[in-house]
């Protein structure tokens, strides 16, 4: 998770029962999540990603999953919001962009992790 750049590969990016437009789906609106954020804190940012899972009719688990794989490239992590906040805003931003991008062009494939 700290080395300078990570890999996911795109069928990394979507979680057990997602296709790859809703893992798309879930990156873009975490993207927004996290470039509002003022902090990578529990409060600041916790509710949000709870409230989307609930908008976008998932388990926190599966949007967890997306955003866990976009910015370590693993699985399990220490505590993603607080290794966030270590790793700091620019290149938490920019794995989720990585991310998004990879995401695009599957779901462009009609590819999903079922």
């Amino acid at each position: 998770m700290f080395v300078e750049n990570v890999s996911p590969t795109g069928e990394d990016l979507v979680p057990k029962g997602l296709d790859a437009a809703a893992a798309l789906a879930v990156a873009e609106r975490m993207y927004q999540i996290l470039d509002k954020a003022q902090a990578y804190t529990h409060e600041e940012i916790e509710q949000p990603i709870r409230d989307l899972a609930e908008a976008l009719d998932l388990k926190l688990g599966q949007v967890f999953g997306v955003l866990r794989m976009a910015i370590a490239a693993q699985p399990v992590t220490p505590p993603l919001i607080e290794s966030m906040d270590i790793l700091g805003r620019e290149k938490t931003l920019s794995r989720l962009r990585q991310a998004i991008g990879l995401l695009t062009v599957m779901s462009k494939n009609g590819a999903s992790n079922d």
